[in-house]
């Protein structure tokens, strides 16, 4: 939020994969958000298994300034 501004829209053109079979899958995305002062690229990655989701990588570019925040990070 720092870095696009608020408030934040997903994108129309998500790229990347996801796969489920029953309860159990696999994601490699890119969605695209942006702001009022900027736009990003978000990467997620995951897996899913019993039905639940887990997340591995959760990362934002910022576009222009090539900044990565990793929004999975404490």
């Amino acid at each position: 939020m720092a870095e696009i501004g608020e408030p934040m829209k997903m994108g129309w053109l998500v790229s990347g994969n996801v796969n489920v079979t029953h309860d159990q899958g696999s994601a490699d995305m890119s969605v695209p958000v942006e702001g009022p002062n900027g736009s990003a690229s978000v990467h997620v990655v995951g897996t899913r298994k019993g039905g639940q989701w887990t997340f591995t990588t959760v990362k934002a570019t910022v576009e222009g300034t090539g900044t990565v925040v990793d929004l999975l990070a404490d």
